[in-house]
């Protein structure tokens, strides 16, 4: 909202009248300078060549016979310098008023051409409307830039984090070192490690118990060798530690004395003491490890859920700016429209065309909105979405599409729904940009272990190394990457098949919630587009 507020109160647009003619030089001048307008003017060529050097216009005013050329010829030019070819160019001419003149000019890349004698008013509302076509130009560039820069910087941001969850955890076990040390230094190192070492009799009975007991979890040291090493155990994780007597590598869950839990990574192993079996146990703390691997297992939903709430922003902001902005000068056309019904049919037929550009623009800001964030999707479920995405996918590739639905519930939990209809769109947007298919088929179904969903075209596949390095997680591309992403974070997998001009087929498969299941499962729903 900020670009296009931005945008819209740019400064005074600047207007650069090219006329040899001194009269019609004043008048144009003096009506725009009272419209709002910052005039700059010149005689000839030259004379606009050396203006164009300086301070660029926001738009030309190009009358077509010239001294010392053609205008037509010299807007062509400006429409092939890249650093002139936003500036608007209006022909203008009193005398080459014919249809081919026009085309000729509009042809060379003329955004309107204007015959005099024109009506003041009809001259200024052309002129405007050049100019407000202008900044909606500028302003979706402008949005759109802004979009991929701060998706780019979140982006990166979550990458930055999770960099630092990476390399702390591997801090974390660097820093694990084994005692392993002979019986005569095995006491000096216990009364003085961090860890939790012990010794255990035979009979299931402590020995000895580090200090570290006491610092890490509050018991006294008689405390602690009055209790079965398994009474500290969480009741859960009694399974695990069974086989607690030889065991190299276990985490579970032990009791402090205030009765709450931590974390603990252990290992075990058995050793001859005075000729009985003791075993040796090891414990050391993981409890912020455990944290940070839980919250590393949660990053990539995180990174989608980030997503999702700028896509979310970004398309509510396309609808209710920038389809706002472009409707009211799709109003205002209708105006002019009425206003110059007696006009020539030239100014209805370019009327016409300015009305088809603004309903093209109203429908592509609803496409990209639907895109980013598809309201059916909240408001009526995931079938009626993915079939509105489809045919509008189908109507805009012209592909055939064949869409079937059945044994789905109502509705789906959202999250659920939301990563079904991503996958699909990620699929068709590979289609259209890679496949070079004409058909595609999608098939969506509940069963009794879940939803499953199948994507296949008849393009073109995928070559044998590439598909190769997909199946082993390997040098996948970003799409398919993020279609197996979102199946994960349902607990499902995706998967790829492909052979080199035979199409690809992806399927997915995704278990049913809790208390979902398959109630209220609607009947096929099916379709070709």
């Amino acid at each position: 909202m900020e670009i296009i507020n931005e945008t819209l109160a740019a400064p005074m647009p600047r207007v650069l009248i090219v006329d040899d003619t001194a009269d019609h030089r004043d008048l144009q001048g003096r009506l725009l300078s009272g419209g709002g307008y910052e005039v700059t003017t010149a005689v000839d060529l030259r004379d606009a060549r050396k203006q164009l050097d300086g301070l660029l216009p926001d738009l030309v005013l190009l009358d077509v016979r010239l001294p010392d050329g053609n205008g037509i010829a010299f807007c062509r030019q400006l429409k092939n310098n890249p650093v002139l070819d936003d500036v608007v160019v209006v022909l203008i001419s009193s005398e080459e008023i014919s249809t081919e003149s026009k085309a000729e000019g509009l042809d060379a890349g003329a955004n309107d051409y204007l015959v005099r004698p024109m009506p003041k008013r009809e001259f200024m509302a052309r002129i405007n409307r050049q100019i407000r076509l202008q900044q909606m130009r500028k302003c979706l560039t402008q949005a759109q830039a802004e979009l991929e820069r701060r998706v780019k910087e979140r982006t990166q941001q979550l990458l930055t984090a999770n960099a630092e969850l990476r390399r702390e955890i591997e801090e974390r076990r660097r820093a694990e070192v084994s005692l392993r040390e002979s019986e005569d230094r095995f006491r000096v190192l216990a009364e003085n490690a961090r860890d939790l070492i012990c010794l255990i009799d035979p009979r299931g009975r402590y020995e000895y118990v580090s200090p570290s007991y006491t610092a890490i979890l509050g018991y006294s040291l008689p405390q602690v060798r009055a209790m079965n090493p398994l009474d500290l155990v969480h009741p859960e994780d009694l399974a695990l530690a069974g086989h607690w007597r030889d065991c190299p590598a276990l985490e579970f869950r032990v009791r402090k004395a205030d009765g709450s839990w931590v974390w603990m990574e252990g290992c075990s192993y058995p050793v001859t003491w005075q000729g009985a079996a003791y075993t040796v146990g090891v414990m050391r703390e993981i409890t912020e490890r455990k944290r940070a691997e839980e919250l590393l297992r949660a990053l990539p939903q995180q990174i989608l859920e980030a997503q999702e709430a700028e896509r979310r922003r970004v398309s509510r902001d396309l609808h209710d700016s920038v389809n706002q902005i472009l409707a009211s000068v799709r109003f205002r056309v209708d105006t002019l429209e009425e206003v110059t019904a007696s006009a020539r049919p030239v100014v209805r037929e370019t009327l016409g065309k300015a009305k088809e550009l603004l309903e093209n623009a109203m429908q592509e800001v609803r496409r990209i909105s639907r895109d980013l964030r598809p309201g059916e999707l909240d408001d009526l479920g995931l079938v009626p979405a993915l079939r509105g995405a489809v045919e509008e996918f189908a109507l805009r590739t012209r592909l055939r599409v064949d869409f079937v639905a059945d044994g789905l519930p109502d509705r789906l939990p959202p999250s659920l729904e939301l990563h079904l209809y991503r996958i699909v769109q990620e699929a068709l947007g590979n289609v259209e940009r890679h496949a070079a298919a004409t058909t595609v088929r999608i098939h969506l179904a509940g069963g009794r272990d879940g939803v499953r969903l199948d994507i296949q075209d008849d393009g073109r596949g995928l070559p044998a190394a590439r598909a190769d390095a997909t199946a082993a997680g390997r040098k996948a591309a970003i799409g398919l990457s993020n279609m197996r992403e979102r199946a994960a974070a349902c607990g499902g997998v995706c998967e790829l098949t492909a052979e080199p001009g035979a199409g690809l087929t992806i399927r997915v498969r995704m278990p049913w919630p809790a208390a979902t299941g398959a109630k209220g499962a609607t009947g096929a729903t099916k379709g070709a587009l």
